[in-house]
């Protein structure tokens, strides 16, 4: 049987189909709250807090609350293509919802300490991980808990779990 523009099962399933990409685009569901080492995904990218902890100096550079430092892996579970990215790509939200960077300079000085590989941006080869660590400074009364989270640009596999990436988050001890 043929199908035209108004017959109504033709709307339905057009309906429906329109449904699920608008579903998977706006993300429904609760945001994914994640324990550190449990991985915030996208597309074939992995991100995974390995473990955290808060210091009170790094160097000779005393906190004005805490340093929080984190242990960030990426794994590339994508077949060709190798992943690029930065220090910049995860940061802190605290339960107030102020947002807290990476700080390059105490990244660097964390490194002549306790060397761990820090570079500028790093390329994460098809099939590899690649990890570093990552610091923030976090006022002594930033509203507990930490949560880190992850930025990026949407990729395919992306838009079938809605981005969930972009709202997942890992709670820090």
């Amino acid at each position: 049987m043929f199908c035209t523009a108004t017959d109504p099962r033709r709307r339905l399933a057009f309906a429906v189909g329109l449904s699920f990409i608008v579903a998977g685009l706006t993300g429904c569901g609760d945001d994914p709250l994640l324990s550190p080492g449990e991985p915030i995904r996208h597309d074939d990218f992995l991100y995974t807090v390995l473990a955290a902890q808060r210091v009170d100096v790094i160097g000779g550079r005393a906190a004005r609350g805490q340093f929080v430092v984190v242990n960030f892996a990426v794994t590339n579970r994508a077949l060709r293509v190798p992943h690029r990215w930065t220090n910049q790509i995860a940061y802190l939200v605290d339960a107030g919802g102020h947002r807290h960077e990476n700080d390059d300079s105490l990244q660097e000085q964390l490194e002549g300490l306790h060397p761990f590989g820090w570079a500028s941006e790093y390329v994460t080869a098809p099939g590899a991980q690649r990890s570093t660590m990552l610091v923030f400074e976090v006022p002594a009364d930033a509203p507990r808990p930490l949560d880190l989270m992850v930025r990026g640009e949407l990729l395919m596999g992306d838009v079938l779990d809605g981005a969930r990436f972009r709202r997942a988050r890992v709670r820090l001890p």
